[in-house]
């Protein structure tokens, strides 16, 4: 199996302060891959990165919607869709995202108001039921503070506030996460920081054994 991996281009340092860094946008790819993603909506598109690295791990006929108070380009990627919804993302409609369900919600756009709103909008039609994903960009810490609106916290330095604020309150609603981050810079390593990811499931049912439980 050779993955078609073309599209991720940045430097070994993966020194970027916007989108998604290319180690990150792998773990999102193999996800999508993993569970046979073919309808995800990003909340927050900057120039398309994480979109074109979505489609690209989709099967044929996968959907990527984004939606964005600014324009983003439409990414296009051959049996693909990139469907680009450019408005407040706390205004978002079903229509918008093709009235269906939708299996992997990625949060990066900075706003809480715009982003809770999102959520509940979209739980309230059942776009995202108990068998949705969400994933979360900037919930980690960097090891340094790079800019001087950064806040210490635990890790490091708090790199978005926002973001890690969104996990915590989906964790009140009884979404379970896994927090992706890099608690201190390994010797040697030549990245500047990690942004960190967060990766959120809903408790759902136990796995069906057909009755060949052994006990504890």
């Amino acid at each position: 199996m050779r993955y078609p991996l073309d599209h991720l281009t940045q430097p070994e340092a993966q020194d970027v302060s916007g989108p998604i860094q290319d180690d990150e946008a792998l773990l999102l790819f193999a996800l999508v891959r993993v569970c046979r993603c073919q309808r995800i909506l990003e909340v927050g598109g900057l120039d398309g990165y994480s979109a074109r690295n979505f489609l690209a791990a989709m099967q044929p006929g996968g959907t990527v919607y984004t939606v964005d108070v600014n324009a983003v380009r439409t990414v296009i990627v051959e049996g693909r869709t990139h469907q680009v919804i450019t408005k407040d993302a706390g205004d978002v409609e079903p229509e918008d995202v093709g009235d269906e369900r939708i299996d992997l919600v990625f949060f990066d756009c900075h706003d809480m108001a715009a982003s809770w709103a999102c959520y509940q909008r979209l739980c309230g039609w059942r776009i995202i039921d108990d068998r949705t994903m969400i994933a979360i960009h900037d919930t980690g810490a960097h090891h340094y503070r790079s800019s001087e609106y950064m806040v210490r916290v635990r890790e490091g330095w708090m790199h978005q506030w926002i973001e890690r604020h969104l996990s915590n309150l989906l964790m009140q609603e009884a979404w379970h996460p896994i927090h992706l981050h890099v608690p201190r810079r390994p010797p040697g390593d030549v990245l500047a920081y990690r942004h960190g990811l967060t990766v959120l499931q809903r408790s759902g049912t136990p796995l069906d054994t057909a009755g060949k439980e052994l006990g504890p």
